[in-house]
């Protein structure tokens, strides 16, 4: 039961910080405050603004890379057409950047 309570003063700039930062954590700033003073692990939230077809197409030049590298690392060789794949993919992703 939290019945106690302990002041303390800040300047307004400092509030206004420490309620922005509370509030990107979605916590209260009584939540907040406790979990810094105890040294609790904050778990950053960072909002993703990519476009979905973009989060998708790095997604399937991180696949086409990883299935080559296995492929690599198994000895076999990398053919042109393994390699026209990966191209085409960055080609897609630098078009939806322009």
């Amino acid at each position: 039961m939290r019945n106690l309570r302990i002041d303390v003063r800040v300047s307004e700039e400092e509030k206004i910080e420490l309620v922005r930062l509370a509030t990107e954590q979605e916590m209260s700033l009584s939540d907040y405050l406790r979990s810094v003073l105890l040294g609790k692990e904050i778990i950053v939230r960072r909002e993703n603004h990519a476009p979905a077809a973009l989060i998708n197409e790095l997604s399937r030049i991180g696949n086409n890379l990883n299935q080559l590298a296995r492929h690599a690392n198994s000895g076999s060789s990398i053919t042109p057409n393994d390699l026209a794949r990966i191209w085409h993919s960055l080609e897609l992703l630098w078009a939806a950047f322009q």
